[in-house]
């Protein structure tokens, strides 16, 4: 009983029962799952199309937010600029 009445005073506190938390945990492993297929399609696709491959790229082919993309892509994949180096002449 008193139970019930807490809930029916306090509306917006949160109960989590066991299967409630292993539901949320279950949605997350799933979301992330997802996202890093998303993330090594658009690297498989920026290489078929012979596209540099950044974060920023990635980001924009796959549609996952930046910080996605530096959690599932190594740094040593990603393509390498070359600078050169120019002369300036007076």
């Amino acid at each position: 009983n008193d139970e019930l009445l807490d809930k029916l005073n306090n509306p917006l506190k949160i109960y989590k029962t066991k299967s409630k938390l292993k539901a949320v945990q279950l949605a997350s492993k799933k979301r992330s799952e997802i996202a890093k297929e998303k993330v090594i399609n658009a690297i498989n696709l920026l290489r078929l199309e012979d596209s540099p491959i950044s974060y920023a790229n990635i980001q924009k082919v796959s549609g996952v937010g930046f910080n996605t993309v530096k959690k599932y892509v190594p740094e040593n994949i990603l393509t390498k600029r070359k600078i050169f180096n120019k002369k300036v002449e007076d």
